[in-house]
């Protein structure tokens, strides 16, 4: 698990260095498209995430280690470029659809409703 990056810990300077290119470009364009409003929301949003989140993970990743442990069918080689792409592609295809069933189920689109919910 160690080395697995920590990609959002490492994007977090880029995240608010976007914000700031942001609210210079629509200053200068003379196009009110940045709020800060919805800069305050998001970022309030991102830290409960990734606060509430470790704890979230223990609830599928403990039972997924079990599972892979005593159940699993077969094992994906860690090596070759087949399988980084097999894998982003299965886990980009997954994203989408959950997505999708959070604009159509009701109980996950009052989760989901915050990320819809800005001014523009």
């Amino acid at each position: 698990i160690h080395d697995v990056p920590q990609i959002i810990q490492e994007g977090i300077p880029y995240f608010f260095l976007f914000m700031v290119v942001e609210a210079i470009c629509s200053f200068f364009i003379g196009r009110k498209s940045y709020y800060f409003k919805d800069t305050i929301m998001s970022v309030s949003c991102g830290i409960a995430q990734q606060v509430f989140g470790i704890w979230i993970k223990f609830l599928y990743v403990i039972p997924y280690g079990f599972l892979y442990d005593n159940y699993r069918l077969f094992e994906i080689p860690t090596t070759g470029y087949l399988t980084f792409i097999g894998c982003m592609l299965g886990c980009d295809c997954c994203y989408y659809w959950y997505h999708r069933i959070a604009h159509e189920w009701h109980v996950i689109w009052t989760g989901h409703s915050v990320h819809h919910s800005g001014q523009v």
